[in-house]
């Protein structure tokens, strides 16, 4: 099994491209996860470096994704380059023309940690069974931050953090 994955995010709304990145940090092989704001921004940084998977919007200024995935297909490089759109405007047409380029995954706004772990794990064919390898992956998430949770709900703060506190209290 391949580790240290490269993974390209291109989406245009902050707050999103941020959650992305964060589910897909749950999976420890997914270590280098780079955002692009749009298609362009996206084609700069492929040029500078390979990436094995790419998720992208649909619906971006400068260059949508379905440009920025037609773009990429032209290039021999990248005809078989593996992506997942991650969309929350999705008509028929659309799925259909993602499909013609070559997409055969697609996520739907809203979405959860649980369906992009599995569209990625099954894009990159990391495992055949995905369901229980991502199940495995959540559920050790889950149960560390249990454990800060609990160790965190013990913790006594130190002088300075109770000076910072309080004062926060008295100018409030």
């Amino acid at each position: 099994m391949k580790s240290d994955y490269n993974i390209l995010i291109v989406e245009d709304e902050p707050q999103i491209a941020k959650i992305l990145k964060t589910y897909l940090s749950i999976y420890k092989e997914f270590k280098n996860i780079v955002i692009a704001g749009n298609g362009v921004e996206a084609m700069q940084k492929i040029t500078n470096q390979d990436f094995d998977l790419i998720l992208t919007d649909i619906v971006m200024d400068k260059r949508d994704g379905l440009k920025f995935i037609e773009g990429l297909r032209k290039q021999p490089k990248y005809f078989n380059q593996k992506i997942i759109v991650v969309s929350g405007c999705l008509t028929a047409e659309m799925t259909m023309a993602c499909m013609r380029k070559g997409v055969r995954h697609i996520v739907v706004k809203p979405f959860t940690a649980k369906q992009v772990l599995m569209k990625a794990v099954q894009a990159l064919e990391i495992t055949k069974k995905a369901e229980p390898f991502v199940e495995k992956i959540i559920a050790k998430v889950t149960e560390r931050l249990m454990e800060d949770k609990e160790r965190m709900s013990n913790a006594i703060a130190d002088d300075e953090v109770m000076k910072m506190i309080n004062s926060a209290k008295s100018k409030s």
